[in-house]
């Protein structure tokens, strides 16, 4: 039986939507009287979530967009990377992509054509339904605060307790807002029907900012600190010049010139969103200059493609820094990419950000990766306190594909060998971390990834080992079927 907070969303289902017309959610007395600015005046009560006028970071929607594809660092998904205390079972919900008059569509399985009603010419629609876990995951557990803002104020319930996201579509949301007098059903929408991906995690975003002018309240949730946080993210240009084969499926790639020389990792995970030219093209289409709100305006041939990487090693002396490219196959245009590049390649390089930040008084660590994450636990292990003892959790294709990691007596890896099955279609990694015996003291897990992969091992040590969100920061590099783009 469901329990906790996934319970309460499936009872809310069945539930009188708290919406004052069909698929249009409007703010009550109670809300109005509270929160003045959810009033028009001289129109009366405005449409929940109608707009927001603060800007809203491109970043953050892009993080969104392509991390995890909808990362976390989720990492982002799109909305995938972490997150605080023990969290009752199911905390992500279930996705419904609902129809244009709210009511919920048959749920069917996620990513089957249709999957949950949408439309297969869809895009939008059909990337909520083959993504929908990811989506709720980085709504409701790493912007956990920010949903609660977003269900008191928007959703009409100012003694909220928790707000759990239980259905996106490109009108807007269902939001289950628990408050003492029990669960209820909110309808809360977008200011206007969305068009793309893009336009979709910026709408979302955008009801955190609304829900702030709206409440006038001080402080900052998740969402907020992290936009913030973005804010401040340059693109680099820089130039191939050098490629080595590390063995047959994986590749290093160095960086140097532009205004590299100005780079400073952020930490031994530190990432980058390497940007590369339209399919079909030679050259960059973008500069120093470069924002994802552009990106998204740009015609699409025009738009520049890539993935997120890890460095593995930054040379300051001389300007350069490596990076680890997994070549799969036909998985992706960044992989194609990489298998072609020569130095004198131009790239431009979105960054830096890192996801790892273990909590004070951190005793140990779990670290689960795939060969994209790889890089990143060789850098933790090098950078680690003297004496932390790690516990690595590596898949691979093969024991011939194996990565050099630092070696030290409080370190065990444990390699895993998918022996023949793609890349992105095994359990390999949740099976082994669910084998492992009570992790003891205070762990940090890490993680960087397949997807739904990391998506798996984070609902594994969050639902049933119990672990807080500071506790857990798993990285969503790409996706199967999707690239590394």
């Amino acid at each position: 039986m469901p329990s906790g907070r996934a319970a309460s969303a499936l009872r809310a289902r069945s539930a009188a939507r708290d919406v004052g017309a069909p698929g249009r959610a409007l703010v009550d007395r109670s809300t109005a009287r509270r929160y003045p600015g959810a009033v028009d005046e001289g129109r009366g009560p405005r449409p929940v979530g109608a707009s927001f006028s603060a800007p809203l970071h491109d970043g953050l929607a892009e993080h969104i967009r392509l991390v995890g594809r909808f990362t976390y660092h989720e990492p982002v998904d799109p909305l995938l990377p972490r997150s605080g205390g023990p969290r009752p079972s199911g905390r992500g919900g279930e996705l419904t992509v609902a129809d244009p008059q709210g009511a919920a569509a048959p749920e069917r399985a996620p990513g089957a054509p249709g999957a949950q009603g949408a439309p297969v010419d869809d895009p939008v629609a059909a990337t909520l339904a083959e993504l929908g876990p990811a989506v709720l995951d980085r709504l409701n557990n790493d912007f956990e605060d920010s949903m609660l803002l977003v269900g008191r104020v928007l959703g009409g319930r100012p003694e909220a307790l928790s707000a759990t996201v239980t259905g996106v579509d490109r009108r807007g949301v269902d939001v289950t807002v628990t408050d003492p007098a029990g669960d209820h059903l909110a309808r809360i929408d977008f200011v206007e029907e969305v068009g793309d991906v893009a336009q979709l995690t910026a709408s979302l975003l955008g009801l955190v900012t609304r829900a702030r002018e709206v409440s006038r309240e001080e402080g900052t949730t998740s969402a907020e600190r992290e936009m913030a946080e973005l804010a401040g993210i340059r693109t680099f240009l820089a130039q191939v010049v050098a490629v080595a084969d590390l063995h047959p499926h994986l590749r290093q790639v160095t960086f140097a010139g532009g205004d590299l020389a100005t780079f400073a990792p952020r930490g031994p995970d530190t990432f980058l969103y390497l940007l590369l030219p339209p399919p079909g093209r030679d050259t960059l289409t973008i500069d120093q200059g470069f924002t994802w709100e552009q990106h998204a305006q740009m015609p699409e041939a025009e738009r520049p493609v890539g993935g997120y990487y890890t460095v593995r090693r930054w040379r300051p002396d001389v300007g350069e820094l490596d990076v680890l490219m997994v070549v799969h196959g036909n998985e992706g245009q960044a992989s194609a990419w990489a298998q072609r590049a020569r130095p004198g390649d131009t790239v431009a390089l979105w960054g830096p950000r890192t996801a790892y930040h273990p909590p004070p008084g951190c005793d140990r660590l779990l670290l689960v990766a795939d060969e994209t994450g790889l890089p990143a636990v060789a850098a933790i292990l090098e950078q680690r306190p003297p004496g932390l003892p790690a516990r690595v959790l590596a898949e691979v294709a093969s024991e011939a594909e194996r990565q050099a990691l630092p070696g030290a007596p409080e370190v065990e890896v444990t390699w895993l060998h998918r022996d023949g099955a793609e890349a992105g279609t095994t359990t390999l990694l949740v099976d082994a971390a669910r084998a492992l015996p009570p992790l003891g003291g205070r762990p940090y897990v890490w993680g960087g990834g397949e997807s739904r992969a990391m998506t798996a091992v984070r609902r594994h040590v969050r639902d049933d080992r119990g672990l807080g969100r500071d506790a857990v920061s798993l990285v969503a590099y790409w996706r199967h079927g999707g690239g590394h783009e």
